[in-house]
């Protein structure tokens, strides 16, 4: 599957006991140290957003990312397989796990971002990240690109 399930059950083995991973629209999914929730209506991912200290993306495949931005504008921390989609929307936020990196790669990120430092300068670059795609943003860019075509 595109959102790599056997990459979090190969995750959630390796963290400590008091890790959770939250499986949003998983609840189908059966792996230990997991909490799989049903399909949630799309005004309560706010909510699940900030009750999590880490957000982990593992799909290898993905549309856009809203997701991402999603998990950057709840000011959450995320862990993302480095595949083109999210690079692009990540940009220089977040840290990236590669494709070809174990899953003690993806461990030693999470434990380093429950720590504050690292923790609030990944929080910081996702503030200024997410601007790119603030509605007024787009507006001042399309208006630009509008307005040069006629000077």
């Amino acid at each position: 599957s595109n959102k790599n399930y056997g990459l979090l059950e190969r995750i959630a083995s390796k963290l400590k006991e008091e890790c959770r991973i939250v499986i949003a629209g998983g609840s189908y999914i059966r792996i230990p140290n997991t909490i799989p929730l049903a399909r949630l209506p799309h005004d309560l991912y706010p909510l699940l957003f900030n009750a999590c200290d880490v957000y982990l993306h593992t799909s290898t495949s993905e549309g856009f990312g809203w997701p991402l931005i999603e998990a950057m504008a709840s000011d959450l921390p995320v862990v993302a397989l480095g595949t083109a989609v999210s690079m692009e929307v990540l940009g220089g936020a977040g840290l990236f796990v590669g494709p070809e990196e174990g899953v003690e790669h993806w461990t030693d990120k999470i434990y380093n971002l429950l720590r504050d430092p690292l923790r609030s300068e990944v929080i910081d670059k996702e503030r200024a990240r997410r601007t790119v795609f603030d509605l007024e943003h787009a507006r001042r860019e399309y208006e630009a690109v509008y307005l040069s075509s006629f000077f």
